[in-house]
């Protein structure tokens, strides 16, 4: 959750801080000199993708600490050191982030209630059941900025402020990954903004699980102001007059012509049209999020070895795979390499002399991925829990439907699609046996719906108990007001003209 830092520490001890930096864990490789002195003006020492410059009386240090912890297990490969300076396409844990915070200031010798954060880059790594790329060409504008700055092919969309930036990018793109991973950032320039949201986070030893939760609200809340226009619209259950304004909307000139007001109604045309006709891809992300910040701060770690494609080579495909009783330190640590380029023997973190942060055990961390349950055991879990038990058809309705050579055709919920098969006999829409079957077996398709159906009451639930209970009274309402109200022209109650009153 927390990535890039920029930190400025008081160091009184210019002599003490100077032995640390000459002690072998520091690369010296940058200096200034001034032409007319010859004094030295300017100094920076990298620790792996790490940057510091010693000032008198203290030093700046900047970097990902995410890809830090990264470089230091062995989480990485040569080429993203190279170009990126490390990898951060995975989970960063809580603890995670606590370790290498300990590592850093033990390294230099300082309190983390001494390195005074100026910058902080909070943000979520999100895998997603659709292209990335497809999400990010429908962004229109965020807040009332509709001038992102677009890079990369436009995979990456960066809206910037005067106390932030607000990062929409591609990073399966980025590292090659076979997931799709949409990652959504917040860019503290100005501590300021986390302080006027309510977020006191001044110092590293502040990065807690509650600021961090009040930092991820803060993330949260900016990614709900994106205006997007989502790819997986159904342009065919859309009227004509819809079409039209859609069309208008996709121009980027059409707003800078509208007034404030005139721009409201756009956002809420566009969310209506979002929520009502597409998968709702914004609504699924937000999800993610939350899903994703609950395991980081349960600290439940995903497999530190992805499956990765090399986007110079692709015949020759890189597998990491690691088996049930194998650690993840496959990649080569820059750092341990010889002079003629051989690569050293890799060591597990808690052997290695350069690092002193504790070992993760992977065995004991808890994996989030629907992938990793075993059929086994999705058997189990069905015969235990009896209202997921699916009823058998009698055997005389079979021989009928047999005879007449016509399957029998299960019932399906009108409102969402999903067949009726965990619900009592007459059931006429999905309740809470099919929600809870979702979310324990298909958490996609869990998650599809909670977006469909709840697009803006949020991620908690108003006035019921649980979201579960949320989402059965969504259902509940929309299939008595299919029933109870006649069919009408969807959306046109936006954009009317004058000539529409007579």
């Amino acid at each position: 959750m927390v990535d890039f830092i920029k930190i400025s520490v008081s160091y009184p001890d210019n002599d003490k801080l100077h032995r640390i930096l000459t002690s072998g864990a520091f690369l010296y490789v940058e200096q200034e000199t001034d032409p007319y002195t010859g004094e030295v003006v300017k100094e920076v020492y990298k620790y792996h993708n790490m940057r510091l410059k010693p000032y008198n009386g203290g030093f700046i240090l900047k970097g990902s600490i995410h890809k830090l912890h990264n470089e230091l297990i062995g989480n990485t490969r040569p080429e993203w050191t190279a170009k990126y300076n490390g990898f951060n396409g995975d989970r960063f844990t809580l603890s995670e982030v606590e370790n290498v915070i300990k590592h850093l200031c033990k390294l230099l010798d300082v309190q983390a209630g001494g390195c005074v954060l100026q910058n902080i880059e909070i943000g979520l790594n999100n895998v997603i059941p659709f292209s990335a790329f497809d999400f990010l060409q429908g962004i229109q504008a965020h807040r009332n900025n509709f001038a992102p700055t677009i890079k990369h092919g436009r995979n990456y969309f960066e809206f910037g402020y005067s106390q932030y930036y607000l990062k929409l990018y591609n990073k399966g793109r980025q590292y090659g990954l076979y997931d799709e991973v949409v990652r959504v950032e917040v860019k503290v320039i100005k501590m300021q903004k986390l302080h006027n949201a309510g977020v006191p986070i001044h110092t590293l030893a502040d990065l807690s699980t509650d600021n961090l939760q009040k930092a991820f609200e803060v993330l949260t809340s900016e990614f709900e102001k994106v205006v997007n226009i989502d790819n997986s619209l159904r342009a065919n259950e859309l009227t004509e007059k819809d079409l039209i304004r859609l069309n208008e909307l996709r121009n980027p000139a059409f707003w800078q012509n509208m007034t404030r007001m005139q721009v409201q109604r756009a956002k809420e045309f566009l969310e209506e049209l979002n929520t009502t006709f597409s998968d709702n891809q914004k609504g699924q992300i937000m999800r993610k999020m939350h899903h994703e910040k609950e395991a980081i701060f349960n600290n439940e770690i995903t497999p530190k070895c992805y499956k990765i494609t090399d986007p110079e080579n692709d015949q020759n495909n890189i597998s990491f795979s690691p088996s049930k009783n194998e650690k993840c330190y496959k990649i080569t640590d820059p750092e341990n390499t010889s002079k003629n380029g051989v690569m050293l023997q890799n060591y597990p973190l808690s052997k290695r002399e350069d690092c002193n942060i504790e070992k993760i055990d992977l065995e004991k961390k808890v994996v989030l991925s629907s992938e990793n349950m075993s059929l086994e055991d999705e058997e189990k879990n069905d015969k235990k829990t009896s209202i997921f038990e699916v009823k058998k058809v009698e055997k005389n309705e079979v021989e009928k439907s047999l005879k007449n050579g016509v399957e029998k055709n299960k019932k399906s919920c009108p409102i969402t699609g999903v067949e009726l098969t965990h619900e009592k006999e007459g059931a006429r829409y999905i309740r809470t046996a099919t929600f809870l079957y979702l979310r324990e077996h298909d958490p996609e398709r869990y998650i599809l719906l909670c977006s469909y159906l709840l697009p803006s009451t949020g991620y908690k639930p108003v006035r019921e108990k649980n979201i579960i209970m949320h989402l059965c009274k969504q259902v509940r309402n929309l299939y008595r007001k299919l029933n109870n109200q006649p069919n009408k022209p969807p959306l046109q109650k936006h954009f009317k003209n004058q000539l529409e009153l007579f």
